[in-house]
């Protein structure tokens, strides 16, 4: 009677281990969940970003010293990092990659002046022109050029300041609000440089990926697929039309003598349209490119 009491106790004690080893599994699960969650939300805020492409005149400097009018500067390299007290700077005919900590891509084309703020989602854009491209899950990343601030979330957008101080921001994917206003792809929002209103027009998204430099001039890129991978499928998945109730959001306070240019020169003799589209020959001034080349 002993022996079968003994025989009936086994399995009783490895039913009662496998349910210990459940209980453990259950518990150690919902601690990875518990960490990979907080480290998430801690690499979703922007710390720190590596060059991982550059051409010519590339240079960091100190943020504190960028309202001087000779700043000091230290030419940038290829694997550097860039952090929160470093501002990015280029000159003619120059460009840069940063790949951030958070997946985020920024490019930036001749003539700006990038930084972002430390412990957080927030990015300036001083001059210039620039690409960014924003893995989606990251929250809401607030990018301030020249005035004009925008909401950008899992989005490719470019953002171009002529020299005159207008604004404009294309979206190549994604969504974007500014201010009251949401623009999809394939919308451009132009605001002259008093920063007074803006308005919504519709652009060519196929005809910027093989015109913009910002695109086209950063092969061998290790992010170039991936960033045309993107802007392809949503290409594919929408249908851009300008939203109407965008149409005519504020009168065009861009004059026609400083205009915003949206995809580069013409590629052939066939003349502009006429205002208020995007767009227009480069009548930028020569020692500035506004579409980073």
């Amino acid at each position: 009677m002993k022996e079968n009491d003994h025989t009936l106790s086994c399995p009783l004690i490895i039913l009662g281990l496998i349910k210990h080893s459940l209980t453990l599994a259950i518990v150690l699960s919902s601690m990875i969940l518990f960490f990979s969650h907080k480290l998430f939300a801690q690499s979703s805020q922007l710390t720190s970003a590596e060059i991982t492409f550059l051409k010519n005149d590339v240079a960091k400097a100190n943020v504190a010293d960028l309202e001087k009018r000779n700043p000091a500067k230290e030419e940038a390299s290829k694997g550097d990092v860039v952090n929160r007290e470093e501002a990015v700077l280029t000159g003619t005919k120059s460009k840069a990659e940063l790949f951030f900590n958070d997946g985020t891509v920024t490019r930036l084309g001749s003539h700006a002046a990038f930084t972002f703020k430390p412990q957080s989602r927030e990015i300036t854009m001083q001059r210039g022109s620039a690409l960014f491209n924003i893995p989606k899950g990251r929250g809401t990343t607030t990018i301030r050029a020249a005035g004009v601030t925008a909401a950008i979330t899992g989005t490719t957008v470019v953002v171009q300041i002529d020299p005159s101080g207008n604004v404009a921001i294309f979206i190549y994917e994604g969504t974007c609000t500014i201010g009251s206003v949401k623009l999809n792809q394939g919308e451009v929002f132009i605001v002259g440089s008093d920063g007074a209103g803006g308005k919504v027009e519709e652009f060519d998204v196929e005809r910027g990926l093989s015109t913009i430099g910002l695109i086209r001039e950063f092969i061998g890129s290790s992010y170039q697929d991936r960033i045309l991978r993107e802007i392809k499928v949503a290409l594919n998945t929408n249908n851009p039309n300008i939203n109407p109730e965008n149409r005519n959001v504020i009168e065009d306070i861009i004059s026609p003598q400083q205009p915003i240019v949206a995809e580069g020169p013409p590629q052939n003799n066939t003349p502009p349209p006429p205002p208020p589209a995007i767009e227009v020959p480069d009548t930028i001034t020569p020692d500035i490119d506004i579409n980073g080349r």
